[in-house]
């Protein structure tokens, strides 16, 4: 049947239970059969064509109106039904409107040329197996409660075309099964776009929903405004020639519900998703930049109310680099599963945001920070992250330079009943905690977990900064030059605490510096539990607290400023230092060290020179003060100008230890000049007592002697009066 075969404005109308019934039917046959028209409208009015049906054919401006519950028929192995053939069939039209009124397509339904729309309006039902919009700027719109297509097979949307539209608004459905695809937004086509708004309105596929494939870009998807999509799994960006596609899920009620798992970029770049003013996306797994070389994609989360919510876990550059992951202005994803931002090696650059009061983010799972080098995670103005273990550069010794910055009042990640590694195996990688940002970890710290985890670094800076940790923290468990620096009135927390902790461990420092800064131990305190040259350094208004404190294979550095203190006892061994900062008299103005109990003492001190201090003969500082005082300094050395005329001493006062300055340096006494063998003997006495406490006022008096009073003063000491030497001064 033909309906304008060449000619223009012919009209069939099929009313009031009318029945046409032929092979195959065209309206507008031939190049010029344009404005042709078919109407069936009324119950039971029927046109059914046993093959198949072409509305434009090669004609333009021919329609197709099926109203007033009219049914259209008609077959097809192969097309079924098309709108629009040839390159001349544009601005063709179909609309089935009205309750009752129904198109049923008994095979694939395609909308071909260009400029040519399908309309199902007002509870009006379009049936077929697969959809194919394959035209150039087709417009297909279903629209109003009831109104349906209904696809048995796929729906490809855009396919090897572009600038096609499908719009499902005021409770219109759209649903397909699968062939094969399931559902596709642009394969190998560009900029076409399906819109799904309004309360009730749905597009439910049973299959995959791809936004751009195999060669698929800049295509879009947006749901709005208590609109609903659902599918098996989403793919935006599916191969690495789909670019640019995006998806916008915004307003309350608007849902993208994939019982799959959801790829933004599988192994495309540069593709989006956007959740905002109140819109949820579901999904199992989900991979933001999957493949390598899917790159620069992107999940932004905003507003209170918007949720993503991921039923297992979710990836932030699995081997893609540059991809990123936005939460802002309240906006919330939950992930019941692990967290991976730059999971496997390969996979850099890519960076999370949660920023902004009521911005959120819950993970069930492990937080894995950089697989390969450079990925970020910035917590800034009263963002929060929750999840469990936290690793920070994970996997090898490429896992470098990866870096997490919480900063801002508010500002919160915390982990669970587990641990935070900065640097598990790799190097160069940092945690930094500004501005009243808080870090939680309910278990362990460390800073260079592996052997090969070397110079990685925490800073805790500002006022009301915080890492606490409930358990201990290891500055260099197995690592090297590792570092944790406190600044600025910044503090941190924890139980035990190592720096340097097994035998490779050397290098690793913590420095605690400024007014406010404190580092508070509430166990025991290792500088060089093992290793070698690990270091404490508290400067400049800095404060250590610890119960217990034990420099072992390392140095305490303590300047003029600053304080440590010991709740219970203080050990140092024969490879430890302490070092401390003297720059004059007042305990303002020197280092030391205040022990509630035993202070056992062996090893090092090293008096720094500071304040440009020039000592005077006789003056002291009380650089211990302890319960009471066990074993002696072995050495003292010091970095004053060797011009000075005198030089720090120790002695051993019940629970104290003063520095306090003596006469010009010697060598020894019995090499002194000018002596007798007599005052030899006594000087060679001397020698050899040096380091009795109970001689150390005697040997000051001695030290403070010029070369010509020390022979007088050792004739005094004659062996029968040695009992007595510690009395003479």
């Amino acid at each position: 049947l033909y309906v304008g075969y060449a000619g223009s404005g012919n009209t069939l109308t099929i009313s009031n239970g009318g029945t046409v019934y032929n092979a195959t039917g065209y309206i507008g046959f031939t190049n010029g059969a344009n404005n042709n028209a078919v109407v069936v409208t009324g119950a039971g009015s029927v046109w059914s064509n046993s093959i198949e049906l072409y509305v434009g054919y090669n004609g333009s401006g021919n329609t197709l109106t099926i109203s007033n519950g009219g049914t259209v028929f008609n077959n097809g192995v192969n097309m079924g039904a098309m709108i629009g053939v040839g390159r001349n069939g544009g601005n063709n039209a179909v609309t089935v409107t009205g309750p009752g009124s129904v198109w049923n397509d008994n095979g694939d339904l395609w909308v071909q040329s260009h400029s040519n729309t399908l309309t199902v309006s007002s509870g009006g039902h379009v049936y077929s197996d697969d959809g194919i919009i394959d035209g150039n700027v087709a417009v297909v719109t279903v629209t109003g409660a009831g109104s349906v297509w209904s696809n048995s097979g796929d729906l490809w949307f855009g396919f090897w075309s572009s600038g096609n539209t499908l719009l499902i608004t005021n409770g219109g459905t759209v649903d397909n099964g699968t062939n094969y695809w399931g559902a596709v937004i642009g394969l190998n086509g560009n900029n076409n776009a399906v819109i799904v708004t309004g309360s009730g309105s749905s597009w439910s596929n049973s299959g995959n929903l791809y936004l751009g494939d195999y060669g698929g870009s800049s295509n879009t998807l947006t749901i709005a405004n208590s609109g609903t999509v659902f599918n098996a799994s989403g793919y935006i960006g599916n191969f690495n020639v789909d670019n640019n596609n995006s998806v916008l899920v915004t307003g309350t009620g608007s849902v993208w519900s994939n019982s799959g798992d959801l790829y933004v970029g599988n192994s495309g770049s540069s593709n989006t998703l956007t959740i905002a003013n109140g819109g949820t996306v579901f999904n199992n797994y989900s991979y933001i930049g999957n493949s390598n070389g899917a790159n620069n994609n992107a999940v932004t989360v905003t507003g209170p109310g918007s949720v993503w919510n991921n039923g297992l876990d979710l990836y932030v550059g699995y081997l893609g680099s540059g991809n990123s992951l936005t939460i802002t202005n309240g906006g919330r994803v939950n992930s019941y599963g692990n967290i991976g931002i730059g999971y496997l090696p390969g996979a850099n650059n890519n960076a999370v945001t949660v920023t902004g009061t009521g911005s959120i983010w819950i993970a069930t799972g492990d937080i894995y920070i950089g697989a390969s080098y450079s990925n970020t995670l910035t917590i800034a103005d009263g963002g929060k992250l929750y999840g469990f273990n936290g690793f920070i550069g994970c996997y090898s010794s490429v896992s470098s330079n990866n870096a997490v910055l919480v900063t801002g009042a508010g500002s919160l990640w915390r982990n669970s009943y587990s641990e935070l590694y900065v640097g598990y195996s790799g190097s160069g990688n940092s945690l930094t905690i500004a501005n009243g940002g808080e870090v939680d970890t309910e278990l362990d710290g460390s800073i260079g977990c592996s052997a090969g985890a070397n110079n990685n670094t925490v800073l805790v800076t500002d006022t009301n900064s915080v890492w606490k940790n409930s358990g201990d923290l290891y500055v260099g468990y197995s690592g090297s030059g590792n570092t944790l620096t406190i600044s600025n009135g910044g503090t941190v927390y924890n139980t035990d605490a190592y720096i340097g902790y097994n035998t490779s461990a050397s290098n690793n420092t913590v420095t605690v510096t400024g007014t406010g800064s404190t580092w508070s131990n509430s166990g025991a305190l290792w500088v060089g539990l093992n290793g070698g040259n690990n270091q404490l350094n508290v400067l400049s208004g800095g404060t250590v607290k610890a119960g217990y404190l034990t420099v072992n294979n390392g140095t305490l550095y303590i300047d003029q400023q600053a304080t440590v203190h010991v709740s219970n006892n203080y050990t140092q061994t024969v490879n430890g230092t302490l070092k401390l900062g003297i720059g004059g008299t007042l305990t303002s103005q020197y280092g030391y060290l205040t022990v509630s109990n035993l202070a056992s003492i062996a090893g090092t001190v090293f008096a720094v020179h500071a304040n440009s201090y020039v000592p005077s003969l006789g003056q002291t500082q009380q650089i211990v003060q302890a319960g009471s005082v066990t074993g002696t300094f072995g050495t003292i050395t010091n970095n004053f100008p060797t011009t000075f005329a005198l030089r720090p001493q120790l002695l051993y006062i019940g629970g104290y230890v003063d520095l306090t300055w003596t006469g010009t340096a010697r060598s020894a006494f019995s090499q002194s000049a000018n002596l007798t063998p007599n005052q030899q003997g006594i000087g060679k006495a001397l020698d050899n007592s040096s380091n009795n406490p109970q001689l150390t006022p005697l040997i000051s008096y001695l030290l403070g002697l010029s070369n010509s009073q020390l022979p007088a003063a050792l004739d005094q000491l004659s062996p029968s009066s040695l009992s007595s030497m510690r009395n003479v001064s």
